[in-house]
């Protein structure tokens, strides 16, 4: 078992705390809020080692920075280009079917595949709608 800095209880307390996969600078800010003396570099640092132990899953997003997912179970993203919301997605089971199929192709075994839906969320159409009317 590792023995953990209060840093890093910050840390990830911040990242547990956010529900809505937030870039290092988001949890940096919550940290700080806390009067926490940690540096954005002891952020990014605490990050990378939480996904290395599996704590955390790096989205790198096609546009800004990278997000941080702490939901481990099997899924995909959709990313709203407008409001930059990432929303949860479960795989259907006939793209689950497409994974066995490309690692037996490939002959690999495969850890994870990353999809992220791009396009424009029900919130951010319905507030478009609002404004032409």
């Amino acid at each position: 078992m590792k023995n953990y800095s209060k840093q890093r209880e910050e840390i990830e307390q911040a990242v547990f705390r956010h529900n809505n996969h937030p870039a290092a600078e988001e949890i940096y800010l919550s940290v700080k809020a806390g009067d926490s003396s940690a540096s954005i570099s002891t952020i990014y640092r605490n990050l990378q080692g939480m996904e290395q132990e599996g704590f955390v899953r790096r989205l790198h997003m096609p546009s800004g920075s990278d997000r941080y997912d702490t939901n481990r179970a099997p899924h995909q993203h959709f990313y709203c280009t407008r409001c930059g919301k990432i929303t949860d997605l479960e795989l259907p089971a006939d793209l689950r079917q497409y994974e066995q199929l490309l690692a037996e192709r490939l002959g690999a075994s495969l850890s994870y595949i990353g999809i992220t839906l791009e396009g424009v969320c029900s919130e951010c159409l319905e507030k478009e709608k609002e404004e032409t009317t």
